[in-house]
């Protein structure tokens, strides 16, 4: 139940960091004179960029279990061949294993499902997509399902290959 508590209330925070992050990035795109649903392709796609990287960060760093759910991609391969197992003091590591995964649940809650489930906006991509169709406007549907969808693609990859640096360094 105590996790439970802890999860919720780091989602919360960073859900509240990641609605005024959207909100502000929006604002801004929109200044510059991009159209709502250009600064929301943005937008999602800088997302989807953020947590390749921060997943590939949180899984690399801290999931010392060798049990990443992304263990079977290439991109994953220069982590699963890192040893974890310290020179020295043997408890250590059971130490090490809680206090990496607590962090791990941890800073997932804040980042990820905080952060980075309010700041990118699937659910306003597909109101705006049913606008464009509603409006007939098949230029900027299209516009909005393959930049949306293909470069949230790919700035996932982007992302873990990124990611994959800084876990290595």
């Amino acid at each position: 139940m105590t996790r439970f508590f802890i999860s919720s209330v780091c989602v919360g925070f960073g859900g509240g960091l990641g609605a005024l992050a959207r909100y502000a990035s929006m604002q801004a795109l929109q200044l510059v004179g991009l159209p709502e649903y250009i600064a929301l392709m943005v937008v999602n796609v800088c997302g989807c960029f953020l947590i390749g990287i921060a997943f590939i960060w949180l899984e690399g760093s801290l999931r010392r279990d060798g049990t990443s759910r992304m263990r079977h991609l290439s991109v994953s391969q220069t982590l699963n061949d890192r040893t974890w197992w310290p020179e020295g003091d043997p408890t250590l590591p059971v130490v090490d294993h809680f206090f990496f995964a607590l962090n791990l649940q941890v800073l997932a809650a804040v980042v990820i499902t905080g952060f980075l489930g309010t700041y990118t906006t699937f659910s306003t991509f597909s109101l705006l997509s049913a606008q464009f169709v509603s409006q007939a406007a098949w230029g900027e549907l299209m516009i909005n399902l393959i930049g949306s969808v293909g470069l949230g693609y790919a700035a996932v990859w982007a992302g873990f290959f990124l990611g994959r640096i800084f876990v290595l360094r």
